[in-house]
């Protein structure tokens, strides 16, 4: 958008709405009005994509959002905004969710998602994108996909400029990612990991209220992991006076839901009690999902109190939403036919979109988390079999050196040879699986390799890296860049878990950096620390 299209104060209005984390209904209705004015497509998108996320975010009551979201929709088409079409498609999926068409909702985002390369700021809406497709996945419990779609999201916004937004959302993600663990171990370290993670950012700008109620869900999730009724109550008190600060919305109805949930599981009815209270004179929808849920839990309660009338009338009520619930359906599946988003179209993109997500930006290898998918599918394959699995990490030496001297462009073009040279390996072999593990260290699972040929690959690649003959003044080592490299190997054992071949090949590494940097060392033997580690050197002593 050029700047002098519009005067000053529109201008300001629209950076006002784009850049607040509370945008004003009053600057949305009166850039509503200058776009009326005007007769301005581009002006009436922007303002009704606002006044209806104004809306969203101040109750469950959707059906003005949903009306002012196809405003917006219809206006950003005529005007080719594709930023607003993406935000305003995003927000209908969202809706979608909340109203539990899963369906609906994952077409929406992947049709936001369709705009986001023509956008202004695509790696922030294509992290948004995968944090939307990692709770619906949640939501259907399938919480290894919702892992693996939140670590996308985490792993973006954490390269992007830090502002108030990247904030916000990053200690966002890192509560989903603390719910996830519990619900895929429960591994109860690794939530109080990634909820000191997203309490980090209290304090810094874009940390509000909302933030507060998130980390505080998140502990009392942990709380009650552990069971421990007397921390989940004395955690409750604190939530439930500051969440009845703010009206129920989308983004805090999961939250009580489950909050409700946990009370009943504990058998604290009085606080479950306290609790519906507050819901049943707050909530103000007639979602059906919603509604459901929340009869379900009543019914629930009725039952552990063992009154059978509240039971029945609750029923009552539940039934009836059920029934709402379907003719919801019967009109999402017309929408759906009428916006031709068939199947067929929806495997397509999602296997485009899984394809990409997987691929580190900078190299082009796998990432971290194609990496785990595929050593877990190795690791099980050799387990069966009995074969040899292999895992070689390898880093560039003296890399902080060579981008002190040639700066970081020349770094990545360093990372980028060097991750050639894997390529090159694994195209002619496909047991080799080259990633990007972090920074400028590179991981390779070897499947089903004898040791002699590990060993012929890691000079393989070795020399391959020393024949790009890229210059490294400051290397120790030699006038052109190399690699030091470690490689743990052994047949899998019931004992054994993937993340011993991790750590013996960080261990094989460590040993080379601080023995000869530049080699390699191949080993199937625990290495530790004070003994002479056995194995095969790439070095004379």
């Amino acid at each position: 958008m050029r700047s002098d299209m519009y005067d000053q104060e529109t201008m300001n209005l629209i950076h006002e709405l784009r850049t607040s984390a509370s945008p004003s209904e009053k600057d949305a209705d009166r850039l509503l009005q200058i776009g009326r004015s005007m007769q301005e497509e581009h002006l009436l998108g922007i303002a009704f994509y606002y006044k209806a996320r104004i809306h969203f975010q101040k109750s469950l009551k959707m059906d003005e959002t949903l009306s002012e979201l196809m405003e917006s929709v219809a206006h950003a088409e005529a005007a080719h905004d594709y930023d607003t079409l993406t935000a305003a498609y995003t927000l209908l999926g969202i809706v979608s969710d909340i109203h539990c068409n899963y369906p609906l909702a994952a077409a929406y985002f992947i049709q936001a998602r369709g705009y986001c390369a023509k956008t202004e700021v695509s790696q922030r809406y294509l992290a948004v994108s995968a944090a939307n497709i990692a709770h619906i996945f949640y939501e259907v419990h399938e919480y290894q996909k919702a892992g693996f779609y939140n670590g996308i999201a985490l792993e973006k916004f954490s390269r992007m400029p830090d502002d108030a937004q990247r904030s916000q959302d990053l200690a966002s993600y890192h509560v989903v990612a603390a719910s996830l663990a519990l619900e895929m171990g429960p591994d109860i370290g690794k939530a109080e990991a990634e909820c000191a993670a997203a309490e980090a950012f209290r304090g810094r700008e874009g940390w509000d209220e909302i933030s507060e109620l998130d980390v505080l869900i998140t502990k009392i999730r942990i709380a009650g992991a552990k069971n421990d009724r007397s921390e989940v109550l004395s955690l409750f008190q604190e939530f439930l006076p500051k969440q009845k600060q703010f009206p129920i919305t989308g983004d805090s109805i999961d939250n009580l839901l489950f909050l409700a949930s946990l009370l009943i599981r504990l058998q604290e009815t009085d606080a479950c009690r306290e609790l519906f209270d507050y819901i049943d004179a707050s909530l103000n929808t007639e979602i059906p999902g919603v509604l459901m849920k929340f009869y379900d839990l009543k019914m629930q309660l009725a039952k552990e109190l063992g009154d059978q009338t509240e039971e029945s009338r609750v029923a009552l009520n539940y039934y009836e939403a059920s029934c709402r619930k379907l003719q919801e359906e019967d009109r999402a599946a017309v929408i759906a036919v009428e916006g031709s988003l068939s199947g067929a179209k929806l495997a397509e993109e999602n296997v485009r979109l899984l394809k990409e997500a997987e691929a580190d930006a900078l190299t082009g290898l796998a990432n971290r988390y194609a990496l785990n998918r595929h050593a877990e599918e190795v690791y099980e394959s050799c387990y069966r079999k009995q074969q040899n699995l292999g895992i070689e990490i390898l880093d560039v030496d003296y890399f902080k050196e060579y981008n002190d001297s040639y700066g970081h462009p020349k770094g990545d073009a360093c990372l980028q040879a060097a991750a050639e040279v894997l390529k090159q390996l694994a195209a002619e072999d496909p047991r080799m699986y080259p990633a990007r593990y972090g920074g400028d260290e590179m991981i390779v699972v070897y499947e089903n390799m004898t040791r002699e040929e590990m060993e012929e690959k890691l000079k393989r690649i070795s020399d391959m890296i020393r024949k790009l003959k890229i210059p490294h003044e400051r290397s120790q080592v030699s006038g052109y860049v190399t690699v030091s490299q470690g490689l743990y190997f052994h047949e899998p054992q019931p004992e054994n878990r993937l993340w011993d071949y991790t750590s013996g090949a960080d261990y094989a590494l460590y040993y080379v950096k601080n023995h000869h940097k530049g080699s390699w060392f191949l080993t199937q033997h625990t290495i530790r620390k004070g003994i002479a580690p056995d194995g095969v050197k790439g070095w004379e002593d």
